[in-house]
């Protein structure tokens, strides 16, 4: 005879939901706390409810202080070329409704700076609606080892092609002036300065005729020759923050020697209106160039 088995109680089963919800939070926790990805909670007002431990790396605040906390403190933002408050953009957005897919918000183009590393972000950001309020949830994705990498890929591809289009105006001029001029115009589009200067050396390394890109200027005393000088005697380019003449506000210039089987036979010099740290990692590419445009003589 089979025995009956007795009901369960309504308040056993409900005390069995709340285990197991319980365990199912507690999993889910778990999984978002060891994701890669910075998750936040806050309240319709920015402030925070909850973090994994994600954006306390980014924040590099424990969640123990940042609860409670509006979510600017916790995460400074720039996008494009300025700040940007983040709960203007993009939590309001997302709160508001005012994005894609009825409150959804996607942007990769935020910047932060903490701790002196500046990291770029991709946001999700959406709205969660429940009979206690509204809330909104982030998901921040730190994409800046993508970001260098294919940033260093980019500079590899210009130097490249940098470097293809001096060879070509080598091999097709006719005489070096012609080579030198190209050289000119197209290392100031490469830096995005202004102004570039030739000079060739003549016997006994005095300076003979010049060239200029896109034209001559009009100021006089705009060439630097101690740098000149420093390029012709190293024989390898020299870049400084102040020339020694700067005209027209003219700051920084690059001077490039053009040599070939030892001997220097021009100095390509370069200005722009701003100062510019030099880059140690265009040295090289602008010692293959000065062999590359001496090759015409």
């Amino acid at each position: 005879m089979a025995v009956a088995t007795p009901p369960i109680s309504p308040a056993l089963a409900i005390d069995e939901q709340v285990a197991s919800l319980q365990a199912t939070l507690g999993r889910l926790e778990h999984a978002l706390g060891v994701t890669s990805e910075a998750i936040v909670w806050t309240d319709e007002d920015g402030n925070i409810r909850w973090c994994n431990s994600a954006f306390e790396r980014l924040s590099m605040l424990r969640a123990l202080s940042l609860s409670g906390q509006p979510i600017e403190h916790a995460l400074a933002l720039e996008w494009h070329d300025g700040p940007v408050d983040v709960l203007s953009r993009p939590l309001r957005r997302a709160l508001s409704g005012d994005g894609e897919n009825g409150g959804r918000v996607v942007i990769d183009t935020y910047q932060t700076n903490r701790g002196g590393q500046r990291r770029f972000l991709e946001i999700h950001a959406a709205s969660l609606s429940a009979a206690s309020g509204t809330s909104a949830i982030m998901v921040v994705r730190d994409n800046t080892e993508r970001h260098l990498a294919e940033t260093w890929l980019e500079a590899k591809s210009h130097r490249s092609g940098l470097l293809r289009a001096v060879a070509a105006a080598s091999n097709q001029a006719e005489e070096p002036e012609q080579a030198l001029k190209r050289g000119l115009q197209l290392i100031c589009q490469f830096l995005g300065w202004p102004l570039g200067h030739a000079i060739l050396i003549g016997p006994g390394e005095a300076p003979g005729a010049e060239l200029w890109f896109p034209q001559e200027p009009s100021q006089s005393g705009l060439t630097s020759r101690g740098l000149t000088a420093e390029a012709i005697k190293t024989a390898k380019p020299a870049w400084t923050i102040r020339p020694e003449a700067s005209p027209s506000g003219l700051e920084c210039s690059l001077a490039l020697p053009v040599k070939s089987l030892g001997q220097n036979w021009a100095v390509l010099e370069f200005f722009t209106s701003s100062a510019v740290e030099p880059d140690p990692e265009l040295i090289p590419l602008f010692e293959q160039i000065g062999a590359q445009l001496g090759c015409v003589f």
